[in-house]
Parts: C-alpha cells; structure tokens; sequence
C-alpha cells in the first residue's frame, strides 16, 4: 500500500494493526474495538476479510460508534489469487483517499465558467415508508471535493422547504471554502 500511495502523491502512515481471532463479524470487531482507544481517531479502517459475508456487520459496526468510523473492506482472496498486487494495492488507496475526501481526478471545465462555481446533485429515495432527500454540491475549483447531506423527509412538508435549507447549508459550505 505505500508504495502504491506514493505513485499517487498519497502520504500513507504507519497503521496500527491487528488480527482477528476467527472468521465471523463479531471477531473482527473485537479486534478492531481493542485497538480503538477513546484518545485514538483513526482515518480509515482496512478489513482484510476472508469473505464478502461479514461485510454488512462490519460496516453497520462502523456507522453506529460513537465516533463513526471509514471502513474500507477487502476479501483475502482478492489478494492471494493476484498475479500482481500494485494494482490491487493501488485501487484500495484510491478508494480509501476517495473516502476520506481525497481528489481521484481534475474537471477541465469548457472557457467561460467561473472558477467559483458549484455543481449540486439532489436524489430521493424511499425506503420503510420514509423518504429522504441525497443532496451533493462540490466546493472546489476541480468540482472533485464534496459536501453531502441526507435529509429524512417529514411528512406532509413540501420538498422544496427541505431543498431550501439544505441549499442554504451548501452556499455558507461553499463559501467558508472559496473565500480564501
């Protein structure tokens, strides 16, 4: 993985490390949990699974600490049937830079549109009878760095009350990052 983020201009740390016990979810969240001191605040944590299968438990794990937790997860298998693993490697950093709000590539935007322009993305969804609003705006000048908000719809509130205030939260967002 260094020298794989290092092709990429990645600074990679030294990682703390540990090994589950066993195979099952629950193993691996003993041993990630005992390295997890309240004083420590990991960027981004690497699952090396022996299969797909305890990957939902792992990232519901994630989402629900107190301080939540990026996860990036790997099946063992991935690695041992490689013929090479810089390229394995290299994918895994990306994804794992690409999580922690790092730029993958660069927009070269037509002449004429202003350096401080922001794209916005807005998606709803429904899912168990609630209904939530995917909200995504870039605050770069590469349109490659993002700020994403999800709202849970109320019932019976107009949908553009919710876009309204999540466009508010966007523009002080990008401005707090363009004012420089």
């Amino acid at each position: 993985l260094y020298a794989a983020a290092k092709t990429f201009g990645i600074e990679v740390g030294f990682p703390k490390y540990c090994e589950a016990r066993g195979s099952r979810a629950s193993d691996f969240l003993d041993a990630a949990a005992a390295l997890l001191k309240p004083d420590s605040s990991p960027q981004i944590v690497l699952c090396i699974l022996p299969s797909p299968d305890e990957y939902t438990n792992i990232k519901r794990w994630a989402t629900k600490l107190k301080t939540p937790l990026l996860t990036q997860c790997v099946k063992s298998s991935t690695l041992t049937r490689a013929k090479s693993l810089m390229p394995i490697c290299s994918k895994i950093v990306l994804q794992m830079n690409a999580k922690r709000n790092g730029e993958l590539w660069l927009v070269s935007m037509p002449p004429g549109i202003p350096k401080k322009t922001m794209m916005v993305g807005i998606d709803v969804s429904r899912e168990g009878g609630s209904t939530f609003l995917g909200f995504s705006s870039t605050y770069d000048p590469g349109y490659c760095k993002y700020y994403t908000q999800i709202q849970t719809m109320e019932e019976k509130k107009e949908i553009r009350t919710t876009v309204g205030n999540l466009m508010i939260r966007t523009l002080h967002k990008f401005l707090e990052q363009t004012k420089r």
